[in-house]
């Protein structure tokens, strides 16, 4: 992927990719959109993996009305929290023709999926869940830093 830099404002040369005739997304040039991964009141994330398909990521499209001010304070605490092991890893952000990106690694899966599968959990996989979850609220406390959207999908 292209690289990174200190600043949201990262221009880069793009191209339009079309989920749905009305859904267009850029992308670095050096990736490609694989699926739609969600929609909601953030934007909209897709999973897009490098031409040669052997890096996957997550790239968040913010919704237009996104104001600068809580854009720089969501990059700023994802490169804060990309330290932790229980956050998922922040790559980069970028502009291309007025939308505002954010890059992550994908994760295969999300605890709200876990939830609802056919799969019985143990125990000792629902204290591990617990275990992640409460250390990385700790740390978000512990950085002055309150998480307002806890759910299992995050």
């Amino acid at each position: 992927m292209v690289q990174q830099t200190n600043s949201y404002r990262q221009k880069m040369w793009c191209h339009k990719q079309s989920l749905t005739d009305s859904l267009i997304f850029h992308t670095p040039y050096d990736c490609c959109v694989r699926s739609l991964k969600g929609n909601g009141s953030f934007g909209l994330v897709v999973h897009c993996s490098n031409n040669l398909g052997t890096t996957s990521y997550a790239i968040k499209k913010l919704k237009t009305n996104t104001d600068e001010c809580s854009l720089l304070r969501e990059v700023a605490i994802l490169k804060h929290v990309k330290q932790h092991r229980f956050f998922v890893n922040f790559v980069m952000a970028y502009e291309c023709e007025g939308s505002r990106y954010i890059v992550f690694d994908l994760m295969d899966t999300d605890l709200h999926q876990i939830i609802q599968s056919e799969q019985d959990l143990s125990k000792s996989h629902v204290k591990y869940f617990l275990f992640q979850i409460v250390t990385a609220l700790n740390f978000l406390h512990d950085s002055g830093i309150v998480h307002r959207d806890i759910k299992p999908q995050n």
